[in-house]
């Protein structure tokens, strides 16, 4: 089992896990559930200067063993007063296609 974390100014911890083939599978679905995190804006933290990790461990909660991390940083981010980074209008249809194919990004959004 793959315990996939997230952090994006406040931590999601998964209890649940997934169950994949191997690392190769495991770093898949975090380089994928990453990349729709940030097609679909939803990072406001990241444009504060607060970086974006994704960490997989081999129990729940945060606990045992981790296995990998991803971290993102922005540096040099100018917001306009007024603007927002979240671009949560790209399409209801596309983030439910994104949470049916990543059980990370599903747990993710229902936690917001």
């Amino acid at each position: 089992m793959f315990y996939f974390h997230f952090e994006d100014g406040a931590a999601i911890l998964d209890r649940d896990g997934v169950d994949l083939d191997g690392t190769a599978a495991a770093h898949a679905e975090a380089v994928a559930t990453l990349a729709d995190i940030l097609r679909d804006g939803e990072v406001n933290a990241l444009w504060d200067g607060k970086p974006l990790r994704l960490w997989v461990t081999d129990q729940p909660n945060g606990l045992g063993q981790t296995l990998f991390a991803i971290h993102i940083t922005a540096t040099g981010a100018v917001q306009e007063e007024g603007a927002s980074h979240n671009v949560a209008n790209l399409g209801q249809a596309r983030r439910e296609k994104s949470a049916d194919q990543f059980p990370l990004l599903r747990r993710a959004q229902s936690s917001r």
